[in-house]
């Protein structure tokens, strides 16, 4: 024979522990005052019935399903049971109208599932429609990731192309660059053999030139020449009023005031050697020669006392 909490434990493996301790207190009613078979059929009548209104109420819950089948099992051998007993089971009755409220309250536990399912069954419909929405937008999404690739393509080939110009414009400026080096270099081949031709035939005319303008005589023929590595273009020694000079000149094609910074700094040092005897300590003449001279180089040459010289002059 069961115990009370054995059946409880057993019975509360199908319903709910209320549902248990009810059931276990009717069948235990029932063993200790052995009722009649007659009541106890009502009783097995009531309790198929509960157990199909149990099973209507977890019809989405399927193991729910299946264990109030086994409780209809199991219930029909304790009917067995019950049937050898035949004891008091008129109190079934009062106490199933209890049972009967506990399912009342399952029923209305179930309808509240049952709107909890409808709501989330209508949210399920509005995420669908979101999910469709969302697979559009990722659909458009990947029309744009392919248009995107193939301009991103586009671009790479355009940068290849570009590469390949600019390799093409960069050998195109070496190219260049070597022949304006090449362009320079004659350029100044003729800067110099321009500048050597004007200082020789500056060699040849200034004597006379100087004499008539200047009262200078010329004693020593102008050279070209270095003094301690730099080069000077005139060079040459002379007499003015009886007093012995030294003239000292450069030779421009282009006279400008820029010029003059550069005769100064030969004068300079055609002072120092004359201060260390490898020229006569005379006084300095300065001398400029040019095809074409600015005026204000002019006026300034005549301020510090410069003779200027143009090749139209001879």
């Amino acid at each position: 024979m069961f115990t009370k909490n054995t059946l409880t434990e057993q019975l509360a493996k199908e319903f709910t522990p209320s549902q248990a301790a009810l059931l276990s207190d009717v069948i235990i009613a029932a063993y200790t005052d052995l009722v009649k078979t007659g009541d106890f059929n009502e009783l097995k009548e009531i309790v198929r019935d509960l157990a199909e209104a149990q099973q209507q109420t977890v019809e989405a819950q399927q193991r729910t399903e299946e264990r109030l089948g086994q409780l209809t099992t199991r219930m029909d051998s304790l009917v067995e049971a019950q049937q050898r007993t035949e004891e008091r089971l008129g109190q079934l009755t009062i106490r199933m109208d209890s049972l009967a409220k506990a399912q009342q309250r399952t029923e209305e536990r179930m309808d509240s599932l049952a709107k909890a399912q409808q709501r989330t069954e209508e949210r399920l419909g509005q995420l669908t429609i979101r999910m469709d929405s969302l697979a559009k937008a990722q659909q458009r999404t990947e029309e744009r990731m392919d248009s995107l690739a193939k301009a991103q393509q586009r671009t790479e080939e355009r940068m290849d192309s570009l590469a390949e110009a600019q390799q093409r414009t960069e050998e195109a400026l070496q190219l260049l660059a070597h022949g304006l080096r090449e362009t320079r270099s004659e350029v100044a081949g003729l800067g110099r053999q321009f500048g050597y031709a004007l200082e020789n035939e500056a060699y040849r005319a200034l004597p006379s030139l100087l004499r008539e303008r200047y009262a200078i005589e010329v004693t020593r023929r102008f050279i070209r020449t270095y003094v301690r590595d730099r080069e000077i273009n005139l060079l040459a020694e002379g007499r003015q009023n009886d007093e012995p000079i030294l003239l000292v000149g450069e030779v421009k094609s282009h006279l400008g005031s820029e010029d003059f910074e550069q005769l100064e700094q030969t004068m300079e040092i055609v002072r120092q050697a004359q201060a260390e005897g490898d020229l006569p300590n005379y006084r300095i003449v300065p001398v400029f020669v040019a095809h074409v001279a600015r005026s204000s180089a002019l006026k300034r040459a005549e301020t510090k006392g410069i003779i200027v010289v143009q090749s139209f002059e001879w």
